[in-house]
């Protein structure tokens, strides 16, 4: 039962240790990433209104389609009655 716990010790200073030398990059490619996600977040703020629009497009669609189906459904029972 030692190994098991010996080797995940040592994978976990590996990796420790491998984070730890990233760190004076890691935060030059935060504020890279960062900025990236604001102008991402933008670009999904400016499009919503039109997302919008086309689902709410999308969604009567559907529902004519909904509603022709059940006139044409209760047409052919009445039709059968």
């Amino acid at each position: 039962m030692e190994q098991p716990t010996l080797t995940a010790f040592v994978a976990f200073v590996a990796f420790v240790a491998l984070v730890a030398s990233a760190a004076p990059v890691a935060s030059v490619v935060l504020i890279i990433v960062a900025f990236f996600t604001l102008i991402v977040a933008l670009a999904a703020l400016a499009a919503a209104p039109a997302v919008a629009i086309t689902l709410a497009e999308r969604r009567a669609k559907y529902m004519r389609a909904i509603k022709a189906f059940r006139l044409t459904r209760e047409r052919l029972i009445n039709l059968r009655a």
